[in-house]
């Protein structure tokens, strides 16, 4: 899979208003950067991190698992 990422802070381009349901705000800029996974690979993404998951070709499998900070 390659993922595609881009801090929060210069994001610009919002489609549409945060889901407080899903817990998801979409953009429409383009990542800054974007790197590869291989099987058996994982990331742990912040609230700071925006991405685009998912890109790829075959059978990719997601799995997201969402942990409350507290600061």
């Amino acid at each position: 899979e390659t993922i595609g990422w881009k801090p929060r802070e210069k994001c610009l381009l919002a489609k549409g208003d945060y889901d407080g349901e899903k817990d998801v705000q979409l953009f429409a800029d383009v990542p800054d950067m974007f790197f590869q996974l291989t099987a058996g690979q994982f990331v742990v993404l912040f609230p700071e991190d925006v991405h685009a998951p998912m890109i790829g070709e075959g059978n990719i499998r997601k799995l997201v698992m969402k942990v409350r900070i507290k600061g």
